[in-house]
């Protein structure tokens, strides 16, 4: 919900994913001061739009073992309702 992301989509024409701002494990970043601390000299580029508004990581879930990685705002239940819907 970020305006220079939906710009940036709007702009690009196509859907875009990305990761969380954060390396695999560790806590999530949301103020860009930390981004760059973070990642100064490891990344290419970092678009400095200002912080991010906090808010729960996402739901992983692992398709091959069936498991969630880790959880998020999607339960298990809601997982498994939305992909029994898809395959029928």
């Amino acid at each position: 919900d970020h305006r220079f992301t939906l710009a940036l989509i709007s702009q690009f024409g196509k859907p875009l994913t990305a990761t969380s701002a954060n390396t695999s494990g560790a806590v999530s970043l949301y103020a860009i001061a930390d981004l760059i601390h973070h990642f100064d000299g490891l990344v290419d580029v970092i678009v400095d739009a200002g912080d991010l508004l906090s808010r729960q990581a996402s739901t992983v879930y692992d398709v091959d073992t069936k498991r969630v990685l880790r959880e998020g705002p999607i339960s298990l239940a809601q997982l498994r309702r939305a992909l029994n819907a898809a395959q029928q």
